[in-house]
């Protein structure tokens, strides 16, 4: 997961610095309205999605867009995970405003705020979870694990024409995040002791009972189509 984003920063760099130099195309992302696609988040393998989104903008210095996300265990080809489970249900909405503040004849680079909720839901089957504020363990042979995260992102982007219809938008951002997690309609529930996971990176998403607050970080590709 380190090298894909690794790779991902190194390919929006390319871009940009690309684009920059090809005086001569088109300010095209300045029209009025988008469609955009995010092409990294169905590759999310924990969590993956299609997210959708529209962009609007309001002059030349200001834009607004909301994406709706969708992930399900039917449409997803990207979904592995250490856990068993089933029927991975996940939705999203972001909204994000942008502020134009360089542009080239090619390229605007933006700052943006955006806003997210996630729901997430999946039946995870013989696990365990660490009950909140309790020593200890509960295992089960089946539960339904809800997960919903919101928050807010600021964002760094660019803005990128490919001739007259086409064009990306590449972004990173750091943000904050509430989280709150579920297990419900356990089967078979028990305590026990802790077993000393030797996966630990699994304990926050699908191991930890209750809410909690921490960082959120935002990186994509996204294609842009204008309308």
């Amino acid at each position: 997961m380190k090298n894909f984003f690794k790779y991902l920063c190194l390919i929006i760099g390319v871009i940009v610095n690309a684009q920059e130099q090809e005086v001569s195309t088109e300010i095209q992302t300045q029209g009025p309205s988008y469609l955009s696609f995010d092409v990294t988040s169905p590759f999310n393998f924990g969590t993956p999605r299609y997210r959708l989104g529209y962009i609007h903008g309001f002059g030349t210095s200001w834009k607004a867009s909301v994406d709706i996300g969708y992930g399900s265990e039917g449409i997803s080809i990207t979904k592995f995970s250490d856990i068993a489970s089933e029927n991975y249900k996940l939705m999203e909405v972001r909204a994000e405003a942008y502020y134009i503040f360089k542009a080239t004849s090619s390229v605007e680079h933006y700052l943006a705020a955006e806003l997210f909720y996630i729901n997430h839901t999946e039946t995870i089957i013989s696990n365990y979870y660490y009950p909140e504020n309790e020593a200890g363990i509960v295992r089960y042979d089946e539960a339904d694990y809800r997960r919903q995260k919101q928050g807010a992102h600021i964002k760094y982007g660019a803005l990128i024409a490919f001739g007259k219809r086409f064009g990306v938008n590449v972004y990173y951002g750091i943000g904050i995040r509430y989280r709150d997690i579920e297990f419900n309609n356990l089967i078979d529930p028990r305590e026990d002791n802790d077993p000393e996971d030797e996966y630990p990176i699994f304990n926050g998403l699908y191991r930890n009972q209750g809410s909690n607050i921490g960082l959120s970080m935002a990186l994509g590709i996204k294609f842009l189509f204008r309308l």
